[in-house]
C-alpha cells in the first residue's frame, strides 16, 4: 500500500494539490437516455460541489489555485507549485469530442498542471469503491477489494469511501421511506483498515474517506469529520502493524 501523497512526491519530486474543475458535461445516467435519472447516490451537482464554477477552464484553474495555494509549504515559491487538474462533476467524457479535446488540451497546456502526457498514452487506472451499499455484507465489501487486488492486469490505484446519503438523490428518497443500516464510524474505519491490508504493496491509495458537503448530507453524520475518520483509520492501521 502506498499513500497518494507519498507517491506523488516520489514521482514528481514535489507536493501536488488537486484542482477541482467542471467540464460542463452531463451524464448518460442522468439526462434520460438510459432512463435512470442518475445514479442513486449522486447529488444534483454530479458530486462536484467543491468544483470551481463553470467558467472558461483557465479561469476555473485560477480560482481553484487560490483555494489550495495556502496549503503549500511556504518554502515552495508560487512559480514552483504543481497541481492535478481534476474534472470532478458528472461524466467528463460525455459530450462533443471536439469540444472535450479542446478543453483538455487547453488544460494540460498549462505548465503548472502535473501530468502532460499520461505515461506516453498508457493510461493509469484508478478504481473507486463505496462501502455500505444497501444489502451488502462486510464480506461482500471485502470480496470487492479481494477481487480488485487479484485481477490481472490490476488497477494502479484505489479510492475508498463510505456511502453518503445526500439530499435530492433517489437514494435519499429510498432511505427516508425505508431506512437501511449504515456503517458506524468505528465499523467503517475497521473495515477500511482491513481492506487496505489486502491491497498489493504497489497499489496507490488515493482516498480513504469521502468529504461530503454538509448542507446536503443526510447520513451518516460522522462523514463530515474527515480528520477524525482519517486519524481513526491510521490508528487502526498502526494497531495492525500496517504503515
Amino acid at each position: 500500500m502506498i499513500r497518494l501523497s507519498d507517491y506523488l512526491k516520489e514521482t514528481f519530486g514535489t507536493k501536488l494539490y488537486r484542482l477541482s474543475l467542471q467540464s460542463g458535461c452531463s451524464c448518460p445516467n442522468r439526462d434520460g437516455r438510459l432512463g435512470t435519472g442518475g445514479c442513486t447516490f449522486c447529488s444534483a451537482g454530479g458530486s462536484g460541489e467543491f468544483a470551481a464554477p463553470l467558467l472558461p477552464v483557465r479561469d476555473q484553474i485560477a480560482l481553484a489555485k487560490e483555494k489550495v495555494d495556502g496549503k503549500f509549504p511556504k518554502r515552495i515559491a508560487p512559480q514552483d507549485r504543481r497541481y492535478i487538474a481534476y474534472f470532478q462533476s458528472y461524466t467528463n467524457t460525455y459530450g462533443n469530442p471536439v469540444r472535450l479535446e479542446a478543453l483538455y488540451r487547453d488544460t494540460i497546456s498549462l505548465p503548472e498542471i502535473a501530468v502532460r502526457r499520461l505515461k506516453e498514452a498508457g493510461l493509469t487506472v484508478i478504481v473507486h469503491i463505496i462501502f455500505s451499499l444497501p444489502g451488502e455484507s462486510r464480506e461482500d465489501m471485502l470480496e470487492t477489494v479481494r477481487y480488485l487486488s487479484q485481477m490481472q492486469p490490476r488497477p494502479d490505484g484505489i479510492k475508498i469511501q463510505m456511502l453518503q446519503i445526500l439530499k435530492g438523490t433517489q437514494l435519499a428518497r429510498e432511505y427516508e421511506t425505508d431506512p437501511f443500516p449504515l456503517l458506524s464510524m468505528d465499523q467503517y474505519c475497521s473495515l477500511t483498515a482491513q481492506a487496505l491490508a489486502m491491497l498489493p504493496e504497489d497499489m496507490v491509495v488515493h482516498r480513504m474517506t469521502g468529504d461530503p458537503p454538509r448542507r446536503l448530507l443526510i447520513a451518516p453524520a460522522w462523514c463530515t469529520d474527515k480528520k477524525r475518520v482519517l486519524n481513526t483509520i491510521n490508528a487502526e492501521l498502526r494497531r495492525r502493524g500496517i504503515t
